[in-house]
């Protein structure tokens, strides 16, 4: 059984622990190279904009992001909800053919998380909003 501590050190996958260090450290530096290129393509791409005009499409595309963000994220508190109970019913035999998620457990799960003003589908239906900065 690989990772086994019994094992000692002959249980690491050397190969997955190198990609992962590589990724460790290279990605931050591709991101502080990549970073200052992206500022200056967006100046350029902006000069000759208001900045009324680059603070509204600024402000929508933040807005968008953040929502696709929000909704990630209730999708996920969403998948750990189902996971939760497609284990219990499996493990008391209620679900038959395998195991597998049942839709109705797939609706439960994102209908009880969709609700709730700190959830995915609370944050874009909500009628209160921050204040605005304007």
């Amino acid at each position: 059984m690989r990772g086994s501590p019994r094992r000692g050190w002959s249980s690491v996958d050397w190969a997955g622990f190198g990609k992962t260090l590589a990724a460790i450290v290279l990605l931050p530096l591709l991101g502080m190279l990549l970073a200052p290129l992206l500022v200056v393509a967006v100046s350029w791409i902006f000069v000759r904009r208001t900045p009324f005009m680059v603070a509204s499409i600024f402000r929508t595309l933040l807005f968008v992001s953040a929502s696709l963000y929000s909704l990630g994220h209730g999708g996920n508190d969403a998948q750990k909800t189902m996971g939760i109970i497609a284990v219990l019913l499996f493990s008391q035999g209620l679900v038959e053919g395998g195991f597998h998620v049942p839709l109705w457990v797939v609706l439960a799960g994102h209908a009880a998380t969709g609700p709730a003003p700190w959830s995915a589908a609370g944050a874009l239906c909500t009628p209160w909003a921050p204040a605005s900065p304007n």
